[in-house]
């Protein structure tokens, strides 16, 4: 069963090594297996939630400690919500009424009026790509790690996302694990740890390093380049070689990926200004512009 695989995956992911890049490669590898076999998930949601995972893992096989463990927290709690979509998907097939072998099926007709009109039913749940799950993954990191929820809020608040349209900082809100205060503080820290000045600023000052929150720093400049991925800007080949940039000379993102030539100074900013208006219209409960589909 695919979903006892995915948890399988995630206890091995979060009782690894950080500095095993060998055994986090294999994991990516299973991963990416998992999602173009036949018999792996088909669910959604459990896409969406291996396909963050997996990012995230590669990331960690290329920065190692650097990542830190908010990286690989998230890597593994993404595999475990994963695994329990997989669940709810083949519960939900088993609960439906098997037709009876060599019989033919009759169904009852009804000559009365339609209780509701057919256009009342309700509609698709709006389609989330993989660097928003993994964005609000990021939010869900930074409340806890600042003491504000506790991991079964996060896990609760995942839960409902399956089956509604709700944002993760609305979701916490609504069942009193998290002020909204407190999430626009940490949908601000979000933004603010991209910022152009921090991205390509070299005439900001050099201060003595902070360590503190290394790993969802870091995250969020994944997140940077898997938005110009999706805008069509860089190549994940292009991404994959600015992180190993950035790890090599401690440059930002954006800046290795402007010194490789993968993107312009102009492409980095309007990234991070379509991320900036996203979390605005988050805190207004407003569709942001990558929450538009066509």
């Amino acid at each position: 069963m695919s979903a006892t695989v995915i948890r399988s995956l995630a206890e091995r992911l979060g009782a690894s090594d950080p500095a095993n890049a060998h055994e986090q490669r294999e994991l990516f590898e299973r991963i990416r297996d998992l999602r173009s076999a036949f018999d792996g998930p088909l669910d959604p949601e459990s896409h969406r939630c291996l396909e963050a995972a997996g990012m995230l893992i590669a990331y960690l096989a290329r920065m190692g400690v650097m990542a830190g463990e908010d990286v690989r927290s998230i890597a593994v709690r993404l595999l475990r919500n994963a695994a329990e979509a997989e669940e709810g998907a083949g519960a939900s097939k088993v609960s439906a009424p098997p037709a009876a072998a060599g019989r033919p099926q009759f169904h009852k007709v009804s000559f009365a009026a339609p209780s509701a009109p057919p256009d009342t039913a309700p509609a698709p749940l709006p389609e989330r790509s993989a660097t928003e799950v993994m964005g609000e993954a990021m939010l869900g990191q930074i409340l806890l790690q600042r003491g504000q929820i506790l991991e079964e809020h996060i896990h609760q608040a995942m839960k409902v996302q399956r089956t509604t349209s709700m944002r993760m900082g609305d979701i916490l809100v609504k069942i009193g694990a998290a002020t909204r205060q407190q999430v626009a503080d940490a949908l601000s820290s979000q933004s603010s740890s991209r910022r152009v000045r921090e991205n390509l600023g070299p005439s900001v000052p050099t201060q003595a390093p902070d360590t503190r929150g290394t790993g969802l720093k870091l995250m969020g400049e994944v997140l940077l380049g898997e938005l110009l991925i999706e805008r069509g800007v860089i190549t994940r080949r292009q991404l994959e070689r600015a992180l190993e940039v950035q790890k090599a000379s401690g440059v930002r993102v954006g800046e290795a990926l402007v010194k490789i030539g993968a993107a312009s100074l102009e492409h980095i900013e309007q990234a991070l200004r379509v991320q900036g208006k996203d979390r605005r219209g988050r805190l207004k409960n407003e569709p942001g512009p990558l929450d538009r589909r066509a």
